[in-house]
C-alpha cells in the first residue's frame, strides 16, 4: 500500500528500567489512604479503588495518576507515527551506535506500550551539503525500518554546522498520516545560519543555501 511499503523510499540523497521521581514517594507519604464503606457497594469497585488511590483531598495520587495513564494506553486503538530524524556526519562517530539504539528502543517502547495501536515508523539520516542523505518513509513494518536505523553510518560533513533544515524539510514532507505524531531529533551540531549558534564553524552563516 503507499504508506505501508516503502523500500522505494529508502534513498541516498546528494531494562525498561523507570525510577521513580520523588515527588511520587511523597505524594504517596502524604496521602491518607481510605478503605470503602457499605455505601460504595452503589458504585462498585471504582469508587473503591478511587477512594483507596486518593488523598485526604479525594484527589487520585501522581502513582495512581500514572497507573491509569498506562492502562489507557494499552487499551487505547488509535495510530501513531514516529520519525526518527538524526544527524549522521562524521561527528557523529562516537555518538552513532548509542544513538541509534536508544532511538530504536524508545520506538520499541511507544509500540509496546500501545498494543492495540497501529504503529507506522520512519528515518531521517541527514548529513550537510553534497553528502548522501538516508531516507526511509513511514511503514508499518517495523523491522525493516529499524534494520535502516541501525544500518546508518557516520560520514560526511565539513564545517561544524550540518543541513539540519534539510532534514526537518525531508521529516516534514514524509507521509504524516496519523492521530498521534512524534518525531525524534539526535544531533550534535546546530544547523546552518547564525541566528541559531553562538560562533560555530559555519560556511553558510545566512542560513539555508537552498
Amino acid at each position: 500500500s503507499a504508506d505501508d511499503d516503502h523500500d522505494a523510499g529508502y534513498s541516498s540523497r546528494s531494562s525498561s528500567t523507570r525510577s521513580v521521581p520523588s515527588s511520587m514517594r511523597r505524594e504517596e507519604k502524604r496521602a491518607s489512604y481510605t478503605t470503602p464503606d457499605a455505601s460504595d457497594t452503589a458504585t462498585g469497585d471504582a469508587a473503591g479503588s478511587s477512594a483507596a488511590a486518593g488523598g485526604a483531598n479525594g484527589q487520585l495520587s501522581e502513582a495512581a495518576l500514572l497507573e491509569a495513564f498506562k492502562t489507557n494506553l494499552t487499551d487505547l486503538s488509535t495510530t501513531v507515527d514516529l520519525l526518527i530524524m538524526m544527524d549522521c556526519t562524521g561527528s557523529m562517530g562516537s555518538y552513532i551506535e548509542a544513538a541509534k539504539a536508544t532511538t530504536i528502543r524508545i520506538a520499541e517502547q511507544v509500540r509496546d506500550d500501545m498494543p492495540k495501536a497501529t504503529f507506522r515508523l520512519a528515518f531521517v539520516g541527514y548529513r550537510d551539503y553534497g553528502d548522501e542523505y538516508l531516507y526511509t518513509n513511514f511503514s508499518t513494518d517495523f523491522a525493516r525500518v529499524r534494520g535502516h536505523v541501525a544500518g546508518a553510518q557516520a560520514a560526511g560533513g565539513a564545517d561544524q554546522c550540518e543541513d539540519v533544515a534539510g532534514g526537518l524539510k525531508m521529516a516534514l514532507e514524509s507521509s504524516w498520516s496519523s492521530e498521534t505524531r512524534l518525531m525524534f531529533h539526535v544531533a550534535d551540531a546546530p544547523p546552518h545560519g547564525s541566528k541559531f549558534h553562538n560562533g560555530a564553524g559555519d560556511s553558510y552563516p545566512r542560513g539555508d543555501k537552498n
